[in-house]
């Protein structure tokens, strides 16, 4: 297993947690009464948790199966524009959440590793 792989089955895992951090992090949120997000933060904050278990599930699959990197990008194109909406509506809202930031580095490692994993596989 190349190291790219490794790093791409390493980010594939942290994205997994992440999203569960990113499932506290929601569900802390909109129980706390006065630091609730409004409804769209909710649901894109939600989409993010969506893309980050699908990420992790489909970046650890490419890990082990490297013809399969191809079809993370585009994936792993829209997470990163998802995270990017909820990280300019927590600005607008006045309020910062870190895991999500967080979120959005890991999916860009996960682009950059599913790349040179795909390049690798057309060797």
């Amino acid at each position: 297993m190349s190291t790219m792989r490794k790093a791409l089955k390493v980010l594939s895992l942290l994205a997994l947690v992440g999203g569960i951090d990113l499932v506290i992090t929601l569900i802390v949120l909109n129980t706390s009464g006065d630091q609730a997000p409004d409804l769209l933060h909710s649901i894109v904050m939600g989409f993010v948790v969506l893309f980050a278990f699908l990420l992790g599930a489909q970046g650890i699959s490419a890990a082990n199966v490297p013809v399969r990197a191809r079809g993370l990008l585009p994936v792993a194109l829209v997470g990163l524009l998802v995270n990017a909406a909820d990280v300019v509506l927590a600005i607008l809202n006045g309020t910062a959440v870190v895991s999500v930031v967080i979120n959005a580095l890991i999916i860009a490692g996960i682009s950059y590793c599913a790349s040179a994993v795909a390049k690798e596989s057309l060797r």
